[in-house]
Formats: C-alpha cells, structure tokens, sequence
C-alpha cells in the first residue's frame, strides 16, 4: 500500500518510466493519456528524469503549428544490470552470466563452470563486471534453493549456503542485490511474458533425471514467496506423503506412475492457490502428457475447478530472461514486483 508522498512520486514515475519505454518516442501528452495523471504532475516528473539522464529529449513536432512538443524517448543507458543464474550441470556448479541495459538489451552473455562455486567465485565475478561497467546498479543473482532474508539456507551447490551476497555485495559496491530462487524467478517470468493475464498463477517443474520437484505461484499479481521463503517447494509435500527425494527422481523412469505423481501435484496446488492457468515445466512432457495429467486432477476436482494447462521445455532460457526482468523491475518497478 502507497501511504507517503514520496511513495506517490515513485509510483507516479513508475507509471511515466513504464509508459515511456513502451514506445520509442512519445510526446508529454501521449504520457497524460496513458497514465491519467495531470499535466502538473507529468512535467515535474519528467523534469526530474531528464535531470538524471533517465530520459533523453530527441525531438520536438509540430514545428509552425502552434509550440512545438518535445519528444522523449528513454535512455536505455541509464543503468545497467548484472544477473548471474545459478545451476547444476553433469552434477557440477555452473553459472549464467548477463549484463543488460534498462530496457532489458542483453549486452553480454556468458556461461561459466568454475572448478568450485563459493560465495567468493560470484563476488570475484561481479567486481570484475562492475570494474568493466560503472554502470551496473543492481547485482541479481538466482540459486537452486531457499533464501530468507537474502541469506541462502539450503542450495543444491553446497558452497553456496549461508551466503548473504545482500549484505556483502551492498556494502562493497554500493550496488542493490536481490537473491532469489530458481522457481520463482522462472515462475515471475512466465507470468509477465502471458499475452493476458487472468486469475491466479503458477509453474510446476519437473526435473528430467534427477533432482526435485519445484513450483512457483503468482497471487494478486505478485510472487508468493510465504513467510520463510518456503513457498514452492513442493517436494516436501510428496516426502511427507511417503514419497522420498530419491524415490521421486526414480519416478521419472515409470511414465504412468509419474503422471500420476504430477497430477497429484498439480491437485495440490489447485487446492492450495486454486490458480486460473499453470505451465508445467519439462523438456519431456507434451500435450498428451498435459492431457493426461488435467484428466487424472479431474477425477478428484470435478472439470469446474482445473486450470488451464500447458507444457513448457525452455527451462533454462526462461530462467535466465526470467532474472534479468525481475532484477530490472525490482531496480525500476519496486511498486510492481
């Protein structure tokens, strides 16, 4: 909830900035149209971004027609962004490093696999990165596994755990960290990127050998994260059904008892969020297993209660897209994320 007059201003000039990097270049009022805020209010906003080169004036129109109206557009260089995607790959660390400008243009992109991952390899990395690019305002880093309070608790990469990059990369660079995990990034990502966005949401993702189950949930248009930052990790659910880590990876092997673990999954869910569409996340699940799995959930629901279903293989891509978006609403839309 909006409760100051500074909050008011951000919010206000969050609704400019998104209105502004919607097109190429607009005009004062086109901006009044699109937000419904006062002319009064537009030009001191945008007074103020001009002023710290948040936005750059690149034309004027209507020249002898009256005053002439200026025309902006954003500054994609207004800052930059650094996410580095952790993973696991043939059972070692890797990472995925990006550095974006502000509207989301990938200006580097590299993948990493250090001879060991540790709280010191990411940090090495990101002072290299803002050595290279004074620019980076904000560090974003993605991990396999539970983050309260930006500290990490539990990482599939051991090395990883009891790291708190919020605090140390802050204090060091004086740069905004966030630390999230995988799920929700992926999950936030698919949310934003939905041509309309209707009710509820969640992503559910199945690992293809091994590994855990994981889901994410968008409520009310926000991530649901819980209390602890437990939220998502649906694995536990099964353990405490009987159904150990070890034996849910073995299920992958057994195609009929794994979709009936996945709709058992996805029931739980919907009686959980009750969302109004999930994307089950799996390079080997396809329509016919979606099919499958929503007629098995409906047994127990009823048809009234499923959401709407769909497959998705790109995992990793949309992790990766997923981290910068989210580092660069959380730098640029506060109020949204």
């Amino acid at each position: 909830m909006i409760t100051s007059a500074i909050e008011i201003r951000q919010r206000n000039k969050e609704r400019i900035r998104e209105a502004i990097q919607k097109h190429e270049t607009c005009t004062k009022a086109d901006i009044v149209k699109e937000t419904d805020l006062s002319m009064a209010t537009c030009s001191t906003a945008l007074n103020e971004m001009l002023e710290a080169k948040e936005i750059l004036k690149v034309d004027q129109i209507g020249a002898g027609i009256g005053r002439p109206s200026d025309l902006f557009s954003y500054n994609r260089d207004y800052l930059h962004v650094l996410s580095i995607c952790v993973y696991t790959h043939a059972d070692h660390g890797s990472l995925d490093l990006a550095v974006a400008d502000a509207l989301g243009g990938v200006i580097e992109q590299r993948q990493l696999t250090p001879g060991e991952l540790s709280q010191q390899t990411i940090e090495e990395l990101v002072a290299e990165r803002i050595a290279a690019d004074p620019l980076i305002r904000t560090v974003g880093i993605g991990i396999p596994g539970v983050v309260s309070d930006g500290v990490i608790e539990f990482c599939d990469i051991k090395g990883l755990e009891k790291a708190d990059f919020v605090r140390s990369l802050s204090e060091r660079f004086g740069v905004q960290v966030i630390v999230k995990n995988d799920m929700h990034i992926i999950t936030y990502y698919l949310y934003h990127e939905q041509a309309e966005r209707r009710g509820d949401f969640a992503a559910i993702y199945f690992p293809e050998t091994s590994g855990y189950v994981g889901s994410g949930f968008i409520v009310n248009g926000h991530s649901l994260t819980g209390s602890t930052m437990l939220s998502g990790s649906v694995w536990h659910v099964a353990e405490a059904f009987g159904v150990s880590p070890d034996e849910q990876a073995r299920l992958l092997n057994d195609r009929p008892a794994f979709l009936r673990f996945a709709s058992q999954i996805l029931t739980t869910i919907c009686c959980t969020i009750n969302p109004a569409s999930v994307v089950l996340l799996s390079n080997s699940l396809g329509d016919a297993d979606a099919e499958e799995i929503r007629a098995l959930c409906g047994k127990v629901l009823g048809p009234q209660h499923l959401p709407e279903l769909r497959t998705d293989g790109h995992t990793f891509e949309n992790y990766a897209l997923g981290l910068i978006r989210l580092t660069l609403d959380s730098t640029l839309f506060p109020f949204i994320v």
